[in-house]
Parts: C-alpha cells; sequence; structure tokens
C-alpha cells in the first residue's frame, strides 16, 4: 500500500511539473531566485522540500525546524558576465525547531559613466546588492513544521540606494513510511523601504509547492518543484535528482532540469541542448562537506559554485 500511495503521488508531481512550461519572469531582483549554495545550483533550485541544513533558511524556513545540531555554509558563485555571488548562513537548534541567519552578497563589478554622446565622464561606478536574512523553522510535530523568515534587502546601483523589506511563509510535511516530504512556500513578498526610482519595480513574489522523494530500490531522491510568480503571471518547473553514490554515504552525484530551457533557446546545437540543466557532485569527510554545482544558461554562459558546510 506504501508503494503504490509513493506512485500515485510521483505521477501527480509529474504532471504539476508538466503544467510549468514557462520560465519565470523577471522582476529587477533576478538574484533573490538565482541560488548561490552550489547544491541548490545543481538540482536547479528543486530544493523547497528540503530539510535540516542552513540552506534551507532561503528556499523553505520550515526547514530550519528540523535542525538537530548547529552548522555553517559558505558558498561562492562565479556567475555568467564575470558577476560573483557570495553566501554565508549558519542554522542551529532553538526552542521547538530552529533558527537561521545569513548574508547574501553579489558583486556586478564596475562600470563606466558616460553621457549620451558616450563619452566617459566621471570615475567608474560600482552596482552590487546584499541582504541579511532571519529565519525560524517550528516543529509542530515530528513530521509537520512551519517557518518564516525577514529579508532586509539593499541595492546600490552607482550610489543610488533602494531598501526594501521581504517576508517568506514556508510549511513542510513527512510522510516516513513514503519518505516522501512536501513543501509550499509564498516567497519575497514586502514592502519598499526607500527607492531611487518614481515608480519602484513589482516585488519578486512567487508561490512554490515542491515534494522530495527517496526512491525504494535506487539510491536515488528526486526533488520537484513547481513555482508561480504572481507579478509576472508566469509558471516555472524544475527537478532536480542527488544520487548517493557511496555505502558510506558520504558521496553525491546531482543533476538538475529546469522549464527555463524554453526561453534559453539561441539556435545553436549544443547550447541549447544544456541550456536549463544542471549538475553537481558533494563529498562529505567527518564534519565537513564539499559542493560543486553547475547551471546553464544556454548561449548565455554557464555558472559554477562551491559551497563548504561544516558542522559544530
Amino acid at each position: 500500500m506504501a508503494r503504490r500511495y509513493s506512485l500515485i503521488v510521483l505521477i501527480a508531481g509529474l504532471g504539476l511539473f508538466g503544467l510549468s512550461n514557462l520560465a519565470l519572469g523577471s522582476t529587477g531582483y533576478d538574484a533573490l531566485q538565482q541560488p548561490i549554495n552550489a547544491r541548490v545550483v545543481s538540482m536547479n533550485g528543486a530544493y523547497v522540500s528540503h530539510f535540516g541544513d542552513p540552506s534551507a533558511l532561503f528556499w523553505n524556513p520550515a526547514g530550519l525546524a528540523f535542525m538537530k545540531q548547529t552548522m555553517g555554509e559558505l558558498s561562492y558563485e562565479n556567475h555568467i558576465l564575470d558577476v560573483d555571488g557570495t553566501e554565508v548562513s549558519v542554522a542551529l537548534p532553538f526552542w521547538k525547531g530552529g533558527a537561521g541567519f545569513g548574508l547574501n552578497f553579489w558583486d556586478y563589478g564596475e562600470f563606466d559613466q558616460r553621457d549620451n554622446q558616450g563619452n566617459v565622464i566621471g570615475r567608474p561606478t560600482t552596482a552590487s546588492e546584499f541582504w541579511l536574512t532571519g529565519g525560524y523553522g517550528l516543529a509542530l510535530d515530528n513530521n509537520t513544521s512551519l517557518g518564516l523568515n525577514l529579508q532586509l534587502f539593499v541595492r546600490d546601483y552607482a550610489n543610488s540606494k533602494s531598501t526594501l523589506l521581504f517576508w517568506s511563509f514556508g510549511w513542510q510535511r513527512y510522510f516516513p513510511e513514503q519518505q516522501l516530504r512536501l513543501g509550499v512556500t509564498a516567497s519575497h513578498w514586502g514592502t519598499n523601504l526607500s527607492t531611487y526610482q518614481d515608480h519602484p519595480e513589482a516585488l519578486p513574489k512567487t508561490l512554490t509547492a515542491g515534494i522530495s522523494k527517496k526512491l525504494l530500490y535506487l539510491p536515488l531522491r528526486l526533488y520537484l518543484d513547481a513555482q508561480y510568480s504572481a507579478s509576472d503571471d508566469d509558471f516555472r518547473g524544475m527537478l532536480g535528482g542527488e544520487f548517493t553514490i557511496t555505502e558510506s554515504e558520504n558521496l553525491f552525484l546531482r543533476l538538475g532540469l529546469s522549464t527555463d530551457r524554453f526561453d534559453q533557446q539561441t539556435h545553436v546545437v549544443g547550447a541549447d541542448f544544456l541550456a536549463g540543466g544542471s549538475f553537481g557532485f558533494g563529498f562529505r569527510y567527518q564534519f565537513l562537506e564539499f559542493d560543486y554545482g553547475a547551471q546553464t544558461f544556454g548561449g548565455a554562459g554557464m555558472v559554477h559554485a562551491f559551497t563548504l558546510k561544516s558542522k559544530f
């Protein structure tokens, strides 16, 4: 009976993935949607049902409720056009669940200031974004949790700043017999605290539902997410998988696919074939884990991410 139930849920999830055939549109806050953590990158962001480590802080704070010990993560990502992202986070058991804190920073580099005729005026200027995140996950029982995070987001473009406050809510439910977990989030709802524009950009509000399932006869856990962007009225689907290569569970291979590939077609055969895909691996030794993840954007290029995770 348990096996039959698991199959039904997987089929329903795949149907949901099939309906999500549009890529997420742009709201001007794309950095909030782009993962930096290498494990998340390698599975193309299909992570809303994940739990038990600091990365849950950003993708579904309900997953913080099942922290068993203090953990920290440091991630670096080299994005296309030499844009760099850095993420530092820590999470720990707290009260009836778990709490987490994190800092994200995106460096877009230096740019020349030019007038309408293309003449350089003044010194080169910089562009960057960073945000501070704090979150808490509450365990309602051994298998159900709720979570909330708050993010203070600051954008600095050519010394013109805007500041926003975001909040995200999450829910998770685990079914032990089926080794299946459900997750739902409402992410990046908020308000403008200050802006450098007369008409502030739309907030990147999203609703995401996902499932993860450990298969019975394969060393594989599947992750499947469907995401709706309320700001752009668009859908997006993400599918990820994590293979456990060794019996000691210290070596992992990860793959991912996204419906973003339909918006990344460039009519270049090799680039189009890989567009919207991702892959990576992880290696765990005692209390340390190293992860690498890569994500393709068709003809635009490829993202490389690295994460070092430690237990304390």
